[in-house]
């Protein structure tokens, strides 16, 4: 076994390498999810960064004929070990994600709606930046995500369609929230009709740049977010898309089925969601457990 894998390794194109590493990983008894497997098949410079080696026509690890596989086998699953700790998820449990909604009380309410908005529905920064008071339902409490705010360093901020079809989704809101989001509104109708001598408009964004039709910028939302987690004693290591994270977690050891929850965060294919909240059904997998034996009385 192990000198066949030394011949894929050293033989086949760069993408049969990648399939082969997590051959070798597998052997290893390591645990890889996919998400983790396709940034890494996709940018072998990440892999090259973590394992020393200098790029070359081709990486290091292709380059060991006649050196024992298991040597081989070893250096990739430590340094695939080092990538997963570097790609850990930051989410917040319960008792945190309770202490952040109180901590934004006490913010102003452009703030307070934006991350609340986060943590109520899962979406990303950008989806965030990008809506509209147009993309509000008030009668049906939905909002259609539609669009992505980006930011590319020099350049200035641009909206564009999501990625997938996926993408393209509704999320609902409570009466709690709908009351947030008016109360933001009219807000938001003060500051255009008193600083840009207009009023606003369906076509505005929820989180605009005074003086201007383009949306906030996502970065601005990301430090605003440190300085709260700081004022407030929360755990520092957490940003704004650990909210996302958050909220999916909740939702699937609330229960919620995994098509649904890949359906509010935007996910192509359920799996997705599977790969990367693997963790968060760990509860109901003890409640599908106990449920059986308690049936079965085993």
């Amino acid at each position: 076994m192990f000198k066949s894998l030394i011949t894929i390794q050293y033989d086949y194109t760069m993408q049969s390498a990648n399939f082969s590493i997590l051959v070798s990983i597998q052997i290893c008894n390591f645990s890889m999810n996919a998400a983790l497997f396709r940034r890494f098949a996709c940018r072998p410079a990440a892999f090259l960064a973590v394992w020393g080696g200098q790029p070359k026509t081709q990486p290091p690890f292709l380059n060991f004929k006649g050196q024992p596989a298991l040597l081989i086998i070893v250096g990739l699953a430590a340094a695939l070990r080092v990538l997963c700790r570097k790609c850990e998820k930051k989410i917040a449990d319960e008792e945190t994600a309770q202490r952040i909604i109180a901590a934004l009380e006490g913010e102003s309410i452009k703030y307070e709606t934006y991350f609340k908005l986060i943590i109520a529905t899962g979406m990303r920064r950008g989806e965030c930046c990008g809506l509209k008071w147009c993309d509000i339902d008030w009668e049906q409490r939905s909002i259609h995500i539609c669009r992505n705010a980006v930011k590319v360093t020099d350049e200035e901020i641009f909206v564009k369609e999501p990625k997938t079809r996926a993408g393209d989704r509704y999320v609902y809101f409570s009466a709690e929230m709908e009351s947030l989001l008016r109360e933001y509104q009219k807000e938001c109708r003060y500051i255009t009709e008193t600083y840009d001598q207009r009023e606003l408009t369906d076509d505005d964004f929820l989180f605009r740049r005074q003086g201007a039709r383009l949306p906030m910028t996502p970065t601005t939302f990301t430090y605003r977010f440190k300085l709260l987690l700081k004022k407030n004693g929360l755990p520092q290591e957490l940003n704004v898309h650990s909210l996302r994270h958050t909220a999916a977690s909740l939702m699937i050891a609330g229960g919620t089925d995994v098509a649904t929850v890949a359906g509010i965060l935007g996910h192509s294919q359920p799996s997705t969601t599977l790969d990367i909240y693997t963790h968060a059904f760990d509860k109901n997998k003890k409640a599908a457990s106990a449920g059986l034996q308690e049936m079965l009385e085993i």
